[in-house]
Formats: structure tokens, sequence, C-alpha cells
């Protein structure tokens, strides 16, 4: 083999061979000399999370009910004789407000005191016929006291002689004359229709010169000094109310109430009731009960009364009744609870799962008996996988976020996000 021939077989095959292990050579040493990063565990997982402090609960629980204002009195007017309308009280018109013992109507009264006349002469002549008899009866018995020897008769008879039987019809004729002037009295005083009540008026139909009878209904009624409130009240919230007649309470009335009505754009009239009474039954699907309340001149018509708008008639309103108090209870938002009785904490910023034991329950919020203190700062928002322990931090501008244990600011609230009373 000749030297070119063996030149031209290293330059085609072991010189692209040295050259490739070479290559790889330095490559090797230049991944054994390049250098190193210093080894760093990857940051801990932070979630953001908004809290808020368990409140101090206030001295009532709230209970909170919806009903509708409904008339406490109401009556029709009618008149009990018959009669021509000849008077009729201006103010007898629709929201007309009237006093106990103002004239609504008067009716035509001129045939009824004709009778009374005519009844009050029966009633002399009655009179004059007693004088009469009783003077005959003094004759008698002076006649019967000379002839009683002489005279053989019988019991009747000798009543009979001394008139007895007379005198007492003359007695039962005046009586009986004295008791149809009465009557005639009474008839001709009915002719005269007086308010029964302090009384707003709902409807009228009565107008001077209308012929009217006994039949006719000719105005509505409705008692100003109360309304009353027809609440209803879940079964499971009477326990915590006072309530006249139920569970011992022995007061005539029984928990404050605060009844809101509202009149849009923001306006509404708040009004203190009370407790009056429980009606004996329940709703058609039997988990709500019918609770009375009763409102105090819900009209403002007293002299004394505070100026504002009248609680109306068949308006619907909001109540929150005052319940029994509850002690070393805090107060925490519905959405805060988790799997039941859990609530998650924010403990040295770290995520701690707290077993709570629940008193009371509302829409908005619950009161916790154990597992919390006020001030504890109770997380509000959702984690996607929460797991005790984990860190956890603060939410920028989270409202009303306090420190752990600092105190709850403000006036203690009671349940249901209202001020305590």
């Amino acid at each position: 083999m000749s030297a070119t021939t063996l030149k031209t077989i290293f330059i085609k095959g072991l010189l692209p061979l040295a050259v490739l292990f070479g290559a790889f050579s330095y490559m090797g040493y230049l991944a054994k000399t390049r250098p190193q990063a210093p080894q760093q565990k990857p940051p801990e997982r932070v979630d953001l999370v908004e809290v808020v402090p368990a409140r101090q609960v206030g001295e009532h629980v709230i209970v909170h009910a919806v009903g509708r204002a409904v008339a406490a009195r109401e009556t029709v007017l009618s008149p009990e004789v018959s009669g021509r309308v000849v008077e009729v009280n201006p103010k007898l018109v629709a929201g007309g407000v009237l006093s106990a013992g103002d004239v609504a109507f008067r009716l035509d009264a001129e045939d009824y005191e004709l009778l009374v006349r005519q009844q009050a002469a029966q009633v002399t002549r009655a009179r004059v016929d007693l004088q009469q008899e009783a003077g005959r009866r003094a004759v008698a018995e002076q006649e019967w006291e000379l002839l009683a020897e002489e005279v053989k008769t019988t019991a009747e008879g000798k009543a009979l002689a001394l008139r007895r039987p007379q005198l007492e019809l003359a007695k039962a004729n005046l009586a009986a004359a004295q008791s149809a002037l009465a009557q005639a009295k009474l008839r001709r005083d009915k002719t005269v229709i007086t308010v029964p009540f302090n009384a707003t008026v709902t409807r009228e139909s009565v107008e001077e010169g209308l012929l009217a009878g006994p039949s006719a209904q000719l105005a509505a009624l409705v008692g100003t000094d109360s309304f009353w409130i027809a609440a209803a009240v879940p079964i499971d919230k009477l326990s915590w109310i006072d309530i006249p007649g139920v569970g011992g309470f022995a007061g005539d009335y029984g928990s404050t109430v605060r009844v809101i009505q509202h009149l849009g754009d923001g306006q509404h009239v708040e009004r203190t009731g009370r407790v009056l009474r429980l009606e004996n039954t329940l709703d058609q699907l039997g988990v709500q009960a019918q609770v009375i309340v009763e409102v105090r001149d819900p009209l403002r018509l007293a002299p004394d009364a505070e100026p504002g708008m009248p609680l109306l008639l068949n308006a619907f309103v909001q109540l929150e009744i005052e319940g029994h108090p509850v002690e070393g209870a805090v107060q925490v938002p519905r959405v805060a609870l988790r799997d039941g009785d859990r609530v998650w904490v924010m403990k040295d910023e770290r995520l701690d799962v707290r077993e709570v034991e629940i008193v009371w329950r509302d829409e908005e919020s619950v009161l916790v008996k154990r597992g919390l203190t006020v001030g504890d700062p109770i997380i509000t928002s959702k984690l996607s996988t929460p797991v005790p322990g984990m860190k956890i931090r603060v939410a920028a501008e989270t409202p009303d976020a306090k420190a752990p244990g600092a105190p709850a600011g403000g006036a203690a609230p009671v349940a249901g996000g209202t001020e305590g009373h």
C-alpha cells in the first residue's frame, strides 16, 4: 500500500473520528468546569385571604320576621232604627279621623220624639190611676175595720174587699208605661250614631237625605289607638321570644319589637311594638307560627307623638324582635362556616381550623359559644386547597381586618347584624 493511499484513508476515516472525539472531550470538560448555581428551596406558597374579627354579641339576639299591619279594632256603622239622614259629620270621609263619642251622622228624630211624648202621657195617666187606686184602698181598709166582725168571707174575698189586686194592677200599668217610655227614648236616642272608639274612616256611603235602615252599612271604621302586626316567625325561634301566656311568661306584653316599613328611595317608617300573643296555628308548610305584635298610636295622632310618617294599614313590614340575652358568645358571619360547624381562623399567619359550638343561627350570622374569642380573625374568603397550618396573608384593604387578638371596634352588635338595644 502506497503512502498516498494511507494518507487518503487517514483523511477520510480517522481524521473525522479524531475531530469528533476531541469535540466530545471538550464538551465534557466544559460540563465539569461550568459554574454551579447555589441550590435553593422553592418559596413556600402563601394564599391571600379576607378576614373579619369575631365580634362581641350585644345584650340580646334579634329574631327577624316579616308581617302585615292589620286593624286591632274595626267596626261598621249601621243605624238601629229607620229614618232619613239629616246631618253628617264632615270628618266622616275616607281617611278622616274621629274621636270616641263624636257624632258620625243623625237621622230625623221627629217621629221618635212624638212617640216619647205619647209614652210620657201614658206614664202620667198610669201614675194618676195608681194614686186613685191607693186612695180607694185606704177607704176600703177603713170600711173593712167597721164590718170585719159581721162579714164572713174567704182570704180571696178579703183581698178583693181591700182592693189589693186593683192596686197591684195599677202598679203594673205604671211600670209598663214607664218601660214603654224608656223604649221610646232609646229609639229616639238611636237616631244619633256616634263613634265607639278613636278611629279612622276606611269607607263611607252616607249623605244627607239618604233614607237609611238597620240593614244599611254606612261607614267602616278602624281603631287608631293601636294596630296589630301579624308576623310570621319560624317555630324554631319561638323559644327565644317572650310571649304572654307561653312558656310560663305571665306579663301582659312580651318582647320589644322594632317595626320597619320601607317607603322607597331609602325612606322608611320605624316604630316600636310589643309582642301581644301567639296564634295557635301554623302555616300550610308547618314551619312558621303567627305572632301578634301591637304598635301603639300607629298614625302618630297623640299630642305628644313624634313627627313623622304614620304606619299605614295593610303595609308589609320587617320586624326585629328582641330575643333572650346570650352571654359569652361571639358573632361570626354565616359565610365563614365550613363543613357544618367549622371555622377557619388566621393564627400566626397560618390557617387554623376550629370546631365551634353554635347556639344561634340567622340568615347573615351565627353565635358561637365555644371555640372562638372576641377579635379572632375569621377567614371569609375561599381557599382552593385548604390545609391546616398552611401559610396565609391578609389581602390588602380587607374590610374590618384586625390583627389576631384585637378587639372588634364599634358598638357591640347582636345576632343578625343589628345594633344592641
